[in-house]
């Protein structure tokens, strides 16, 4: 009777311990490939390097602003780059190489795979986040007082945003990489993160020169990423934080991207090769 019992507590204490197991494998892999410290050495080399080979020997308080600017530049590219590319990469592992189907023997749901696998890659990226704003509030953060509460106030709103939108294409690149595999699933992600960033702006240009109703609708039905990284300026010309109310609305946009992300991914979500 003990040892029955005893199986049964063991079952129990492998059912409760095995969903993180997933999690593990994904972070200890990547702490593995030591890729994350290359990238982390150079969120915290570049923005105090690059400055320099600005004209700043003509006007000091130009190293400020560049430093901010380098600091953020560094991590959209690390994040755009490396990050999405891991994201990817387990994607492709879990459906190709039979680790969504074993998990899945285990009990495991799609759900939790998705999720399990999201959270590793992002927490991978959280270090070049500190990093920006390490490098803002320490060699980049405004003498005067009330200057530097808007300067922590702005890297608060900048933070927020660029998480919103990084979760956004990183569930979304490891669910294409289950279902098209690495480089394409990558490269499709990289690509709609690249002209939501950059292209839509382009567009919009189109749009106001022409007034078409099909780029309208095109420029309407985008994802706006841009307005997560429009904050960039801001820190540029110390312009203060986005005001509140703008900066909600932008929140509740961005945030409504990802559930619409989130869903398209457990959809897009394969597993298994069956």
């Amino acid at each position: 009777m003990k040892a029955g019992l005893g199986a049964n507590s063991s079952n129990t204490s492998t059912e409760s311990i095995q969903p993180v197991n997933l999690f593990r494998l994904s972070l200890a892999t990547i702490l593995h490939r030591k890729v994350w410290f290359v990238w982390l050495v150079l969120a915290l080399v570049l923005p105090l390097v690059l400055p320099y080979m600005t004209p700043w020997e003509q006007d000091a308080t130009i190293l400020q602003p560049a430093r901010a600017q380098a600091a953020w530049l560094t991590l959209w590219a690390g994040a755009l780059t490396w990050g999405l590319f891991q994201g990817a990469g387990f994607g492709e592992s879990l459906a190709r190489r039979g680790l969504g189907e074993y998990f899945t023997t285990q009990g495991v749901s799609k759900w939790s795979q998705l999720a399990q696998t999201w959270c590793a890659c992002f927490i991978a990226v959280v270090p070049l986040l500190v990093s920006a704003l390490v490098i803002c509030l320490v060699w980049a953060l405004p003498g005067d007082h009330g200057e530097a509460m808007a300067w922590v106030w702005l890297l608060i709103q900048y933070a927020a945003l660029f998480v919103l939108t990084f979760a956004s294409l990183l569930v979304l690149a490891i669910a294409l990489g289950t279902r098209l595999g690495l480089a394409s699933g990558y490269l499709l992600v990289f690509g709609l993160a690249l002209y939501g960033l950059y292209g839509v702006s382009f567009l919009d240009l189109f749009v106001r020169a022409r007034k078409d109703v099909l780029l309208e609708t095109i420029w309407a039905f985008s994802p706006h990423y841009h307005l997560s990284s429009d904050l960039t300026e801001r820190l540029i010309f110390k312009s203060g934080s986005l005001p509140w109310g703008d900066f909600w609305q932008v929140f509740a946009y961005l945030a409504g991207l990802f559930l619409i992300h989130l869903g398209i991914s457990y959809l897009s979500f394969k597993p298994n090769r069956a």
